[in-house]
């Protein structure tokens, strides 16, 4: 039997084969990689309050990509790297309770599976503080953060089929600037992989713009955290700036479901999300578009 040697860039250098390889069909009978990032930013602006990401929107799509039949290998990223705090509200509120009874702090079961799974659970250390309110009354408070992210600058696009950002109100004050992060969105999309999203992590997106310097939003549907959601926490005169008037700024068409509803939008590689509720659907999302990409349906 005679073998043909062919020099490509599929995956290998030098692949021998019967049949040959082509850029199309590369990687495709490899694991599907997906980079979920996070933000390294911990305050509410300068209220002195702390945040950061809200857990359960890196642990749902975690959780909706894990259990695929895919074999995922999951990366977590953040613009500077290594410690990511966690917001302390986030860890025990659990948004199916708190629409069902108004008890918000019943515990997330995304959030503890990952906190007790062998497989994720070295990916959060914790410290406590003590915490004195405006009435001068002293609390013990345990402060969550993923730790050991990997730095953007140090990853490349080709290595992952898709790209998540993850919310919280930390994202607020670093994603909306950070070049690098734009840089590796555009390069994910104009590439043909998947760009995906959450709440406040769509921030990420609103100055993105592609190789044309047109907006990556621009006349795509798409959604995030609403104006009227950050009217009811109170936060719309502390935010540097509303991702639902910010879209509809790029060109964007934004679509909102009801407060805490909630709501995917997918448009094509580019997926939404619009609150913490949205976050698993997101995830799911992204596991049809890779399955899709793949010719798995």
């Amino acid at each position: 039997m005679m073998y043909k040697l062919e020099l490509t860039a599929c995956v290998l250098t030098t692949l021998i084969t019967l049949s040959g390889c082509t850029g199309d069909d590369a990687g495709v009978d490899s694991r599907p990689r997906a980079l979920l990032v996070v933000s390294n930013h911990g305050e509410l602006g300068d209220t002195g309050v702390k945040t950061g990401v809200w857990m359960a929107e890196l642990t749902h799509p975690y959780w909706a990509l894990a259990d695929a039949d895919l074999d995922f290998d999951i990366d977590i990223a953040s613009p500077d790297g290594g410690d990511a705090p966690i917001d302390a509200f986030s860890v025990r509120f659990d948004f199916d309770e708190f629409l069902a009874t108004g008890n918000p702090a019943s515990g997330d079961p995304g959030n503890d599976r990952f906190l007790e799974s062998d497989q994720t659970r070295h990916l959060v250390a914790t410290h406590t503080e003590t915490v004195t309110d405006q009435d001068g009354a002293s609390a013990e408070v345990t402060y969550h953060r993923f730790v050991d992210t990997l730095p953007l600058s140090e990853l490349d696009v080709e290595d992952y089929d898709v790209i998540y950002i993850a919310g919280g109100n930390g994202a607020m004050w670093q994603l909306p600037d950070h070049a690098e992060l734009h840089r590796f969105i555009r390069d994910t999309y104009e590439s043909g992989r998947i760009v995906a999203a959450a709440c406040h992590g769509s921030s990420a997106l609103l100055n993105t713009t592609l190789s044309d310097g047109s907006y990556l939003v621009e006349g795509k549907r798409v959604t995030g955290f609403s104006t009227a959601e950050e009217v009811y926490l109170g936060q719309d005169q502390i935010m540097p700036l509303l991702i639902q008037e910010t879209f509809d700024d790029r060109g964007a068409d934004y679509v909102e479901a009801a407060p805490w509803a909630a709501n995917v939008i997918v448009d094509g590689r580019l997926i939404t999300g619009q609150n913490p509720p949205s976050a698993e659907g997101v995830g799911a999302a992204m596991v049809a578009a890779v399955r899709a990409q793949r010719g798995l349906d």
